[in-house]
């Protein structure tokens, strides 16, 4: 059966060909990177996971997880970024809520994907990486309770 009429695009080709599209929506690898952290010392306070390298990138939240020990009654997780530096030079405020805001991980394990508040691929862009980082407050974490993070994400 020989095809007739024009071709359907999808949206990526759509974009390839009609604009400019963002490097880091095609041709780019998936990629994951993941940071633990064990609990030595009981407390509130923030947690660097890992840095995101340089360059663009788009986190992909619906396909990242967030596993986490039953810490203190009322304790709270988040995950947010440091402050950085974008491609144009201009400084990016730190956000300690970005990715996941104030989960609830004294009411139980936590085993979760981060499309919490974020629910679409994000596009950062930065000029020395960004730092990912997970603070603990309204109560302690106990000894020996983990945090553990995966980002997805693509890099161009």
């Amino acid at each position: 059966m020989t095809f007739t009429g024009a071709p359907l695009s999808s949206t990526q080709y759509a974009a390839q060909i009609g604009a400019k599209a963002e490097p880091a929506d095609i041709n780019s690898p998936m990629r994951y990177i993941y940071g633990k952290w064990t609990c030595t010392e009981a407390g509130v306070g923030e947690i660097n996971m890992f840095k995101l390298p340089a360059g663009r990138i788009r986190f992909y939240p619906d396909l990242s997880w967030l596993i986490s020990s039953d810490m203190t009654a009322t304790a709270n997780l988040s995950i947010g970024h440091r402050a950085y530096v974008n491609e144009d030079g201009t400084v990016v405020a730190l956000d300690e809520n970005e990715w996941l805001s104030a989960a609830d991980s004294g009411g139980g394990a936590l085993d979760q994907n981060l499309d919490d508040i974020i629910t679409s691929p994000t596009l950062m862009n930065s000029q020395d990486g960004i730092v990912v980082y997970v603070t603990i407050d309204t109560a302690d974490c106990d000894l020996t309770d983990t945090i553990e993070v995966w980002f997805a994400y693509t890099h161009a």
